[in-house]
């Protein structure tokens, strides 16, 4: 077992995604894969996990000038204003049938619970940001960025998850 749990999603937030699809799509327009990072698919690392993260291993990007503060509301959205626009795409070095994209800050660390099977889309914030990967059984794993691109904007990224 490795050093960062993996939490699968419950019923409540399955239900929320479920009932969130409809309004996402429609939000998009049906141009880019609509967002799936919100609050109920994301877990806070403990502080024993984010210490265990390789520093080494993380994708160091941002801040976008741009973006709203963390801590305000936002949304990202592209008939909305005041969103996070920029995003990143992260896909592990090596091949993983299964993986998860976290993201570290220096105090506090995060990680979606929604597998992948895919390269993703992350968006950048007001502040640095480091992604990193983790593999099905809680260990970290090597990650690259292959893109970027911006929320709204056609590109041959926007079918890839935005988490």
């Amino acid at each position: 077992m490795g050093t960062i749990q993996i939490k699968p999603l419950g019923t409540l937030p399955m239900i929320g995604d479920v009932l969130m699809a409809p309004l996402m799509w429609a939000f998009v327009g049906f141009r880019e894969a609509p967002q799936r990072s919100h609050v109920w698919n994301n877990r806070r690392l403990s502080p024993h996990e984010h210490a265990s993260i390789t520093q080494q291993h993380l994708v160091m990007c941002g801040p976008d000038k741009d973006a709203q503060p963390r801590g305000t509301i936002r949304l990202h959205l592209p008939v909305c204003m005041g969103g996070w626009r920029q995003y990143v795409v992260i896909n592990p070095k090596t091949y993983h049938p299964i993986w998860y994209i976290g993201w570290y800050l220096k105090e506090w660390s995060g990680i979606s619970q929604i597998p992948l099977t895919t390269p993703v889309r992350v968006l950048i914030g007001d502040g640095p940001v480091g992604f990193f990967g983790v593999d099905i059984e809680g260990n970290q794993i090597q990650v690259e960025r292959s893109g970027d691109g911006n929320i709204g904007v056609r590109s041959q990224y926007s079918w890839l998850p935005l988490r």
